[in-house]
């Protein structure tokens, strides 16, 4: 059972500070609670530890970019330098980091804006028209043993189209090819994201049940900014509906007890991963010997 909620307008950083009623459920905080522990979850939740990572210059290219290319998105504080190793030009981006700012070089906000003019040409070329809207905040509430949670998202890109709601969910990449789109995929929870996004909207928008479709758009940021539009696979939506599961179920147990347990504290076993035993078995075999496990 899911408890619907009506939908939000915030401000990107009100968003990310969690707007809900108790410490909400993301996917990136899903990912983390189950790739990682419950602790790690808690350490990197902004109304529970509130620890984030540093942000890193391909980070930053990549948040420019998506901002430019949604028309929505972080406050821009442009820093006219030409790099940041002048000591001012390190404060200025501090100090917009600190007002919740992104902090930009002038040229690299020239560069950035060329790369979001030719993904969405390429983005159009494709059919995809970012006509709708953009940065559109989720609250809704799931069901689980200890009682409801909140649950959060913000959809990049929402717009009707023939009676059905598509959400697109643009992914700045190195490679735009779909092998590593896959692997993007996978190593980054994009299976969780896409349950947790098309629940959020079927429950924030009743009158699209069922008729909610999620695209990924996949984009190079560097020239020649190749594009991918992609769709998940079934055993791939499988997966996802199956770990948002379990991280509502993980995320009320452990807001309900308060406790929020870390790695296994007995000795663990490391399996051998299959490419490791297929190399050794291929090295035995040219040794003219038979593996022993």
């Amino acid at each position: 059972m899911s408890i619907a909620a009506p939908r939000i307008d915030v401000t990107a950083a009100e968003y990310h500070a969690d707007p809900a009623p108790e410490p909400s459920l993301s996917s990136s905080i899903a990912k983390l609670l189950l790739d990682r522990s419950p602790r790690h979850a808690r350490l990197a939740h902004p109304r529970l530890g509130g620890v984030s990572g540093p942000g890193t210059p391909t980070m930053d290219r990549g948040t420019l970019i998506h901002l430019l290319v949604l028309g929505k998105g972080s406050e821009i504080e442009v820093i006219d330098a030409d790099d940041w190793r002048p000591k001012w030009a390190r404060d200025a981006r501090d100090a917009a980091r600190e007002a919740g700012k992104l902090p930009v070089l002038s040229g690299a906000l020239v560069d950035a804006a060329a790369a979001a003019t030719a993904i969405k040409r390429e983005l159009t070329a494709g059919g995809v028209l970012l006509d709708g809207d953009s940065e559109v905040a989720m609250l809704w509430q799931e069901e689980a043993e200890q009682g409801a949670i909140w649950c959060r998202g913000m959809v990049d890109h929402m717009v009707p189209v023939d009676g059905r709601l598509c959400l697109y969910d643009l992914k700045t990449i190195h490679s735009a090819h779909p092998d590593d789109c896959t692997r993007s995929a996978i190593n980054f929870g994009y299976d969780i994201q896409q349950e947790a996004y098309t629940r959020g909207a079927e429950l924030t928008f009743p009158g699209y049940a069922g008729r909610v479709e999620f695209r990924f758009l996949f984009a190079e940021a560097e020239p020649p900014y190749g594009v991918t539009v992609a769709t998940l696979d079934a055993l791939m939506q499988q997966r996802g509906r199956r770990r948002w599961a379990e991280a509502v179920q993980t995320w009320s147990r452990c807001l309900a007890t308060d406790e929020w347990p870390g790695y296994a504290r007995e000795p663990v076993t490391l399996w051998s991963p299959g490419w490791l035993l297929q190399r050794e078995s291929e090295a035995a075999e040219a040794r003219g010997e038979a593996l022993e496990l």
